[in-house]
């Protein structure tokens, strides 16, 4: 791994500001790469759900998953897509969120496609579809659940540990660490994430 080349789709989050999420009865919608930018692999893949000893979760408490399609040509090129959808900023905004395919697997697609976006504009790659989950990006931790006031719930922030769960999976059970490409992109908070965490991604890789 040590001759990898890296690609972190940065040019996805300047697009932030272009994207509007619309508000379907008071909802904020969100989607999927295939449904903004038209990313089709033909394929798709079923939901991998992380088990819950892992530390990964979703902000409702249900198991964090990915979806997965291989190369049909034995492929080292790899892309991970990471799916935008804004943040929430409070108990009230994420307890909302849980109760949705933004918050809970449960709300999760059983099937999904996705996208390569590799140098050579192959449409054959390694692809990993990360479905949002948590809220912020990616990028928040807490080892136990924060009660939400009034409402009885509880919130899971676990952000970074559904990031290096998916990528520990993808280590040890679907090849990574062979590859000799590997572009990280998404949009919108997805766009953020490849800020956010491309470098962690590669020195996972590269371990």
């Amino acid at each position: 791994t040590g001759d990898m080349h890296v690609i972190a789709g940065f040019a996805f989050l300047t697009l932030f500001s272009l994207i509007s999420l619309p508000v379907v009865h008071g909802e904020v919608r969100d989607y999927g790469s295939e449904e903004i930018f038209g990313f089709k692999s033909g394929r798709s893949a079923p939901l991998t759900l992380l088990d819950l000893s892992t530390g990964a979760a979703c902000l409702d408490g249900s198991p964090y998953g990915f979806y997965f399609i291989p190369s049909t040509t034995n492929s080292t090129k790899w892309t991970i897509y990471i799916q935008g959808g804004g943040w929430c900023y409070n108990e009230t905004l994420c307890y909302e969120r849980s109760k949705t395919r933004l918050g809970s697997s449960k709300f999760f697609a059983n099937t999904s496609s996705c996208g390569c976006m590799n140098s050579d504009g192959t449409s054959d790659c390694n692809c990993i579809y990360m479905p949002y989950g948590d809220g912020a990006s990616f990028s928040g931790y807490r080892a136990h659940p924060v009660e939400v006031p009034g409402s009885g719930g509880k919130l899971y922030f676990r952000g970074i540990r559904n990031l290096d769960a998916t990528v520990e999976y993808a280590l040890t059970n679907l090849g990574l660490g062979e590859a000799t490409e590997l572009v990280v992109t998404g949009s919108s908070a997805g766009g953020l994430s490849t800020y956010l965490h491309t470098d962690r991604i590669v020195a996972m890789v590269q371990t």
